[in-house]
């Protein structure tokens, strides 16, 4: 694929660079090159799941897969579905997790607290009525409806999304048209019109360890990256436990959840409105601070602290969890979740397995003849050692590029398992995706530019 070289200057659009293409019959028969954006109120607790409508918008082109319009990924904790309304055909679906989601897993809602977040998801704009719905897994991950609506593009209202302030673009990698590519927005987020040239700086550099690492690298031409620039009037974001509360542009704040570490968009309308002015398929969320934090949500975005020396580690990380649904393979870090998967049930997630069934081993291509599943590995051993001697346990020649089925992961000791007995998902000592999580990353890229798995 040919790269187009990427622009100097800032844009305030990049609707003109692309000339809206339509080249799916299915996809133009049923949908028009626009995009339709569903904004809703999700309300509830461990207990509880309620969801009710806030505005529905009409966007620029349609940037995501026009070939695979319906998800056979299997993850996520939730589903979108669009449905021809006089058929019932499926026309589209995708999976994705939400703030929301996680919320239901902790202490407060456990105990009752009911919380409300503002979510939004986004789908082709149809040419005829559907009817939208929106689903939820049960504690056996079967998906259950919680949420329908029936729209008719020829009737129903929606707005044109006009973004809050000014909101610039640059293009910092451009290799051919979204629909055709992987489309990245960048986000700036705690950046004044003062920090510009730091910003700049700050683009190129995320830029760069995105695509210094495979699949990436080798994927390079097959993404579009867009730097979004809506200038804050402060800088960093907001730290409540130190009673810092900054005006930034999407109001992003540590202490998600109450994990000091856990960073997240805390106003989805303001992130939405300024992703507006950009055709995307994910998005990150880089935050002016140096303080170590980050946060990654499955199809929706993910958050890094731009100044952190761990940056890059973070960056990779968290784009895993957003971009590829990727699980955490850690189990001895502090979180605020609980019990993620119920006992009996396999993980949706495509790096981790509660091992139900060792001959159906998800990723059992991937793993030499011979080797033993549950692989063993010295974890007791491994345990007691300080944060050094594990760095240097992890990187023995016994277990470099083996993979098999390592007990430990998703938060738990006992019980889960992951690929490698080490992968940036599982410890900060490699920046390397293991062998299972690049095929699941290389899965998502082919999937957005067309191409056959």
């Amino acid at each position: 694929m040919k790269r187009i070289p990427a622009a100097a200057l800032f844009l305030l659009s990049v609707g003109l660079l692309f000339q809206a293409e339509t080249t799916d019959s299915y996809f133009s028969r049923h949908f028009r090159d626009l995009t339709l954006r569903i904004d809703y109120y999700h309300t509830g607790n461990r207990e509880t799941d309620t969801i009710t409508l806030d505005r529905m918008y009409k966007e620029g082109i349609w940037a995501g897969p026009v070939h695979f319009l319906r998800d056979e990924f299997n993850n996520g904790q939730y589903y979108v579905k669009v449905f021809a309304a006089d058929s019932n055909e499926l026309l589209y679906s995708r999976g994705f997790n939400s703030y929301f989601y996680e919320y239901r897993t902790t202490e407060p809602a456990i105990q009752g607290l009911k919380r409300t977040f503002h979510e939004s998801v986004r789908f082709p704009f149809p040419r005829r009525p559907v009817r939208m719905v929106l689903q939820n897994r049960d504690r056996k991950l079967q998906l259950q409806t919680v949420f329908t609506l029936e729209i008719d593009p020829g009737k129903d209202y929606f707005d044109t999304a006009p973004p809050a302030g000014a909101v610039q673009i640059v293009n910092l990698l451009l290799s051919g048209h979204p629909r055709h590519c992987v489309d990245l927005a960048l986000v700036a987020e705690g950046y004044r019109p003062e920090d510009r040239k730091k910003l700049e700086r700050d683009f190129a550099r995320a830029r760069e360890v995105l695509f210094s690492r495979e699949p990436f690298a080798s994927n390079r031409d097959r993404f579009n990256l867009y730097g979004v620039f809506a200038p804050s009037r402060d800088s960093g974001c907001d730290e409540p436990r130190q009673k810092t509360y900054r005006d930034t542009a999407v109001e992003s704040s540590f202490n998600a959840l109450d994990l000091a570490r856990y960073l997240l968009v805390e106003n989805n309308p303001r992130l939405q409105n300024i992703l507006s002015r950009v055709p995307f398929d994910a998005v990150i969320v880089m935050v002016n601070h140096e303080r170590y934090g980050g946060g990654g949500i499955y199809n929706q975005y993910c958050v890094f602290t731009a100044d952190s020396q761990a940056g890059a580690y973070l960056l990779l990380h968290e784009f895993g969890h957003s971009f590829a649904g990727l699980a955490d393979e850690y189990y001895s870090s502090r979180v605020s979740y609980n019990e993620f998967v119920p006992p009996g049930v396999e993980p949706m997630e495509p790096n981790v397995t509660a091992l139900l069934d060792p001959a159906k081993l998800k990723w059992k291509q991937l793993v030499k003849p011979g080797t033993p599943i549950p692989t063993p590995w010295e974890k007791k051993h491994f345990d007691k050692l300080s944060a050094a001697e594990q760095a240097r346990h992890l990187k023995r020649d016994e277990f470099r590029g083996l993979v098999g089925a390592f007990e430990g992961a998703m938060y738990a000791s006992e019980g889960m398992y992951r690929p490698t007995i080490d992968c940036i998902m599982f410890s900060r000592n490699t920046l390397d995706y293991c062998p299972v999580c690049r095929n699941a990353v290389e899965r998502v890229i082919r999937h957005y530019c067309g191409i056959e798995p």
